[in-house]
């Protein structure tokens, strides 16, 4: 059955109270959350790629220390031989470390830093910044 053109008019019309825009006219605001919600996005993916290339970094350049993790001590007690206390005050006060002359080795235990597992603060002379050394061999740079 046909319709009469003034009933597919009637069919299409819209409401007066209605305002529809043309489909290719963009809201700018829209845009620019569009804009602000891809730079997010964008800024969150390149976090995410500078984390894991810190951490293969960190694989690829860290150095292997001399002695085995020397696991879970007395903060008053040298990891290895070889080690002995740098500081004025007592072994295991949290400004000095353990050093090593012959292998340029420091060390200090950090037991319970609420940030970090249970690790060895650890530096070689010579070498590039601080690690954390943890007992599963894992060494962390610290930025």
């Amino acid at each position: 059955m046909a319709h009469s053109p003034s009933a597919q008019r009637e069919k299409n019309a819209v409401s007066p109270d209605i305002v529809v825009a043309p489909e290719d006219d963009e809201d700018p605001q829209d845009e620019a959350s569009k804009q602000r919600d891809e730079e997010e996005n964008d800024e969150e993916n390149s976090g995410l790629i500078a984390g894991l290339v810190d951490e293969a970094l960190d694989e690829a350049f860290a150095p292997t220390p001399s002695i085995p993790y020397p696991g879970d001590l007395a903060v008053d007690q040298p990891p290895a031989s070889g080690f002995e206390w740098r500081d004025k005050g007592p072994p295991g006060n949290p400004r000095g470390n353990w050093y090593n002359p012959s292998t340029k080795e420091s060390l200090w235990y950090d037991p319970e830093n609420p940030f970090h597992d249970p690790h060895w603060d650890y530096r070689v002379q010579g070498h590039n910044g601080k690690w954390r050394w943890y007992p599963d061999g894992r060494m962390e740079h610290v930025k």
